[in-house]
């Protein structure tokens, strides 16, 4: 099970770059993810000044810096990014720009460690007593079988289709033989 949080982080002139990293500070060991769904400009931004918005993120080898979002006053105050960062840190900074531009997402939190042990043991508990269950299935199962073997079926169907005694009756009369008699037919 996951919590999820609100995240935000304003980069302006004064404070421009933010670290998520909360597993620097984490007491508990948890998976995180950072989701970052918008930026925005501030009302007091200035007209016709570029603010540029870089993260910089792991890769599956190296480190990333890329920008995420342009704003200008008069043409974009805002763009929805909708970006996920399963691992941290992330850098974001306003590397152009006076700002003050806002970052809103979702801080996910994973499950505890413990609490995956703690399933992990109820998941080889709840195993063992289906196995246990399974078994006394199988006992019961071979009791039957073995109690009451069956006689195959005339009736029944076989390959093509067509039942098996009534193929048998064809052939005999196909080869000019009567249909044998009944066994148990009064005399």
């Amino acid at each position: 099970m996951t919590d999820e949080f609100f995240y935000g982080v304003t980069l302006s002139s004064s404070h421009q770059s933010e670290t998520w990293d909360p597993e620097a500070k984490a007491e508990y060991p948890r998976s995180n993810k950072l989701v970052i769904r918008q930026a925005l400009l501030g009302p007091d931004a200035k007209p016709d000044e570029l603010n540029v918005i870089q993260v910089e993120a792991m890769s599956l080898q190296e480190a990333v810096k890329l920008p995420v979002a342009v704003l200008k006053v008069g043409e974009s105050r805002h763009v929805r990014l909708d970006i996920e960062f399963p691992d941290a840190p992330v850098t974001f900074t306003l590397v152009q720009g006076s700002g003050p531009v806002h970052l809103i997402g979702h801080h996910l939190l994973g499950a505890l460690l413990e609490e995956f042990e703690d399933m992990e043991e109820m998941e080889e508990e709840m195993l063992d007593e289906e196995e246990g269950d399974d078994s006394q299935f199988k006992e019961d199962e071979n009791k039957r079988k073995g109690a009451g073997k069956r006689k195959p079926n005339e009736d029944e169907d076989n390959e093509e289709g067509e039942p098996k005694g009534k193929k048998a009756k064809m052939s005999n009369n196909a080869k000019g033989k009567a249909a044998s008699p009944k066994k148990n037919a009064k005399k």
